[in-house]
């Protein structure tokens, strides 16, 4: 069902945990609210759902400087600093 990804013991788990979460952070903040944000409205009932404010969200990345840097860091092959903007 693909609801598992990755598997790891026990002993290692809080590093993992540690270690995806310091990736999603260093994620563009616009992105990272944008995709919480629909992750918040999907667990909600559909007919509840607000998504014009989420498609807002989302292309409000799209116009973004934060999403012209990441196009730029990868045009450069260089990790991108996001502030947020």
């Amino acid at each position: 069902m693909g609801l598992v990804n990755r598997v790891v013991p026990a002993d290692d788990l809080r590093e993992e945990v540690m270690s995806l979460a310091a990736s999603i952070a260093a994620n563009a903040p616009l992105t990272v609210a944008a995709a919480k944000a629909a992750i918040r409205e999907a667990a909600k009932p559909p007919q509840s759902h607000d998504l014009t404010r989420i498609e807002a969200m989302i292309e409000a990345c799209f116009q973004s400087e934060d999403y012209r840097e990441g196009q730029r860091a990868f045009a450069e092959k260089r990790p991108p600093v996001f502030g947020g903007r």
